[in-house]
């Protein structure tokens, strides 16, 4: 779900996602949608969802730098 992301991704691309997703259930509802226009309406989701998930992968490998130090302080004895 989007609004769980919080302020982990900006309103404005959440907002242009959840439009997209709009888009295509309202064409996938309506009998007299082409296939070309699923197929635009398709590619712009997947297109939206392929940026937030890169900023989100972004956002947790940065955040990831500073985690590896505290498990580096952890002991491994087997």
């Amino acid at each position: 779900n989007l609004k769980d992301l919080g302020d982990k991704a900006p309103s404005d691309l959440k907002l242009t996602v959840e439009n997209n997703i709009s888009a295509l259930r309202t064409a996938l509802n309506d009998a007299n949608t082409s296939p070309d226009e699923l197929s635009r309406l398709t590619n712009e989701l997947e297109q939206s969802t392929y940026r937030l998930s890169e900023m989100l992968y972004q956002q947790a490998t940065g955040d990831a730098g500073g985690g590896d130090h505290a498990q580096n302080g952890h002991e491994s004895n087997g």
